[in-house]
């Protein structure tokens, strides 16, 4: 067991996690293109907000137009995006979204207007363990290293939009 384990750590094509944050410091910037929307702006910023929550790290929200060298999380459709994954990015529906983590890099991205923030928060959800029960209600993990093992995901919503109805939402 221990020999095959040994084996396949060193295949020089074996994927690697991604090491987001180390002992409570950030690894990893957040990149949103310049043509970034609102939408696309405020999804960085929510995404830096709950991974400080959950590591305790600064994550700093920048914008850029080419992928740095690196280890690197990409917010948006732009580019940068095109750049960082392997399947197309075009023919996006305005809420259909991509989560990828591959060769060193995170692209949440979706159509506009909000598939990118939905990319974020179902990131946060599903991969990180977040939930919000209500406004004034949510769990947030607590980790000081956070390391994602590559994934790829591309999700379109069954209903054309969505609507929360429930007290909250009046």
């Amino acid at each position: 067991m221990l020999t095959a384990a040994l084996l396949l750590a060193m295949l020089p094509n074996a994927p690697s996690n991604l090491v987001l944050a180390r002992g409570g410091r950030a690894l990893a910037p957040i990149l949103v293109h310049s043509d970034a929307t609102l939408p696309e702006r405020h999804a960085a910023e929510e995404l830096a907000l709950h991974l400080r929550q959950i590591t305790g790290a600064a994550f700093e929200v920048r914008q850029a137009d080419e992928l740095p060298p690196g280890p690197c999380i990409v917010v948006g459709p732009g580019p940068m995006a095109r750049a960082a994954c392997a399947p197309s990015l075009e023919g996006f529906g305005a809420e259909e979204l991509l989560r990828q983590c591959s060769n060193g890099r995170l692209l949440l991205a979706g159509g506009r207007p909000r598939g990118t923030l939905y990319a974020v928060y179902r990131f946060l959800s599903e991969n990180l363990g977040v939930r919000w029960w209500a406004p004034w209600a949510t769990d947030v993990p607590k980790r000081a290293t956070l390391e994602i093992a590559p994934f790829s995901v591309r999700e379109r919503p069954a209903f054309e939009y969505r609507e929360p109805f429930w007290h909250c939402a009046f």
